[in-house]
């Protein structure tokens, strides 16, 4: 059986990333709209929230109680980074693209992380097959695999300008 304060802070943490993944997401997106990488964001956008709900499920099903107070932390270190951005005054449009996408990629494959260890554990505990692991892996690596072909883009864009 899988220890449930193990789970609590892992899990915990796993959803206080996935906070601040959907604020970063949203917000590079209002300055990307109509752009090739909107629509990419957009998407992903999408299936961050899919995956979140996901965890939150999965969480309720293990009884794993959420911590508000890592989910505020993960909120406030988003929006901390954001005024970065905003105050520096010198980080072009392609440059910030190209931040955010670089720690929505670390962001992504530690969910990835997450599902795959979720799936190694899962011999120890039955609750854990009902979450489609496979496929939570397969989309998180088909989102790391999107992210990485914009990142290229905004790196040429924000490294040259």
């Amino acid at each position: 059986m899988l220890s449930q304060e193990a789970l609590s802070v892992y899990l915990n943490d796993h959803l206080a990333g996935s906070v601040a993944a959907v604020e970063m997401i949203d917000q590079s997106l209002d300055r990307n709209k109509g752009s090739q990488l909107g629509v990419f964001l957009q998407q992903l956008l999408d299936d961050v929230r899919a995956d979140q709900a996901t965890l939150q499920r999965l969480m309720e099903q293990l009884e794993i109680e959420k911590s508000g107070v890592k989910q505020v932390t993960s909120w406030a270190a988003e929006k901390f980074s954001r005024l970065k951005f905003m105050t520096t005054g010198r980080t072009s449009e392609g440059l910030r693209n190209l931040l955010e996408l670089e720690a929505l990629l670390l962001g992504v494959g530690g969910k990835r992380s997450l599902w795959q260890s979720l799936k190694a554990a899962s011999e120890a505990d039955s609750r854990l097959e009902q979450a489609d692991l496979d496929a939570l892996i397969k989309r998180a690596e088909d989102q790391i695999s999107g992210i990485e072909q914009h990142r290229d883009e905004a790196a040429r864009q924000g490294l040259t300008e």
